[in-house]
């Protein structure tokens, strides 16, 4: 069961936010799990059901979860590839990692 504080955005949405910050013009594409698995080694297992469930249910974020995680408000993925795109994402203030949001 879904929180009312989750966020669930097909993989189209998010390229058009990836698109929207790069200003041109980006398009998802399914692509075969098996293949694109096929270069992860021991991993391959474990990646081919995440895409599966991706498929099934979107990409689910919860902003909830995330502060509770960070220990801080959560960037918007907007912000976050925009970030990205700058080169400003790797270490946040303190010092820790502050790619995941």
């Amino acid at each position: 069961m879904m929180s009312s504080t989750s966020t669930i955005l097909a993989v189209g949405a998010v390229a058009a936010i990836i698109g929207e910050v790069l200003g041109r013009s980006i398009k998802a594409e399914r692509i075969d799990p098996k293949v694109a698995a096929a270069g992860a080694g021991p991993g391959a297992p474990a990646l081919k059901k995440m895409f599966a469930w991706y498929d099934k249910r979107g990409l689910v974020g919860s902003a909830l979860t995330l502060r509770a995680i960070l220990g801080r408000e959560p960037r918007t993925l907007h912000t976050f590839f925009e970030e990205l795109n700058a080169g400003g994402v790797g270490e946040d203030e303190r010092g820790g990692s502050n790619v995941l949001a």
